[in-house]
């Protein structure tokens, strides 16, 4: 009887878990670059096929000087 009360409640609660996973799944992800050169390309092409076939958004954010990248580092 107390089975019949607590599995509903219990499918509720699994469901509910899953929407976090799905929003973040969602979400766009940065990966920092410099603004030209060879670390550029790579990091434009590695935002390409990540979010072709990775399932994420992906995008090269490109940033000036090392006063800019290295506190994010």
């Amino acid at each position: 009887m107390k089975f019949n009360r607590i599995a509903p409640l219990f499918c509720a609660a699994a469901m509910l878990s899953t929407v976090p996973a799905i929003e973040s799944a969602a979400q766009t992800v940065g990966i920092g670059t410099t603004k030209k050169g060879a670390t550029s390309q790579v990091t434009a092409a590695i935002a390409s096929i990540a979010s072709k076939f990775g399932g994420m958004q992906m995008r090269p954010a490109p940033m000036a000087g090392t006063q800019k990248y290295i506190p994010a580092v």
